[in-house]
């Protein structure tokens, strides 16, 4: 299986708001750089066709591009995200409801954003460990219209296959719709400074596409799961850097990571 996206890169500017003690609104834009994987396929010159049998697209997910002398962006930006959070527990064991929309204004031909707005509700339980760190579940889902990765079929000369009907021929390759969340994670502070992070989350279709779309040689449906592993340092009393790293950890997952790197500065006044 080759590889769409050989990296991403994520720079997300994001801010949050508190209204009362336990009302929070937050907002996030993430700008990304990608780089184009060999499964992503190669495009060919532009050559706009008025006969459909003569056209030659290139091939991979080139194949499903509108013919154009315009290459896709490897500077997209990702669906803009907002959402609040009411905490209705505190104490050393609190909890709070969560939602987030996600308005599609990633760029969803290099798989940047979503075609449809996605809704996520969620539920964050968190028990401290006094001055020692604290662990942390939350469980939710992603409620959005799915995406189906195709490609179109061509002939050994490079030109689409045509149907009975005089329309090309599509395959298909993976479908992703909702999915249930679910995440773990703990930190552990080993001076008022510096902290050790474990974080570990999944994702796992709830729904799937029916037919006629992937029905052979097609994922419908992808579960994935990554682990992470950092550390937390406090610059100063409002201040803090964590840097941490990580991995996919289910093999058959067509959105695995090979390696993830994160680096986040919190600034609190």
């Amino acid at each position: 299986r080759d590889t769409v996206l050989s990296s991403t890169a994520t720079f997300d500017l994001g801010f949050s708001f508190g209204f009362t003690d336990k009302l929070t609104f937050a907002a996030d834009i993430p700008f990304m750089m990608q780089t184009l994987g060999p499964g992503y396929g190669t495009d060919a010159p532009y050559t706009p066709f008025t006969d459909p049998a003569q056209e030659r697209p290139g091939t991979g997910i080139y194949s499903t591009r509108p013919d154009s002398n315009l290459g896709p962006s490897n500077r997209p930006m990702g669906d803009v995200r907002v959402g609040s959070k009411y905490q209705f527990l505190d104490g050393d064991f609190r909890a709070a409801a969560q939602a987030v929309v996600y308005v599609p204004f990633g760029d969803e031909d290099v798989f940047a954003g979503s075609p449809s707005f996605t809704y996520e509700p969620k539920l964050i339980v968190e028990y401290g460990l006094g001055s020692r760190g604290l662990v942390a579940l939350n469980a939710g889902a992603r409620i959005r219209d799915g995406a189906l990765v195709q490609t179109r079929q061509l002939d050994a000369q490079g030109r689409v296959v045509l149907n009975a009907g005089g329309n090309p021929t599509y395959i298909d390759h993976l479908y992703v719709g909702s999915e249930a969340f679910l995440g773990l994670g703990a930190r552990v502070d080993i001076t008022p400074r510096v902290g050790f992070l474990a974080e570990a989350y999944a994702l796992m279709p709830i729904s799937e596409t029916g037919a006629p779309f992937c029905q052979i040689d097609c994922q419908n449906g992808d579960f994935t799961a990554d682990g992470l592993f950092g550390v937390r340092l406090g610059l100063g009393d409002d201040t803090t850097v964590e840097l941490a790293g990580g991995a996919g950890v289910v093999g058959s997952a067509a959105r695995r990571d090979e390696f993830r790197a994160l680096a986040s500065l919190w600034w609190v006044p």
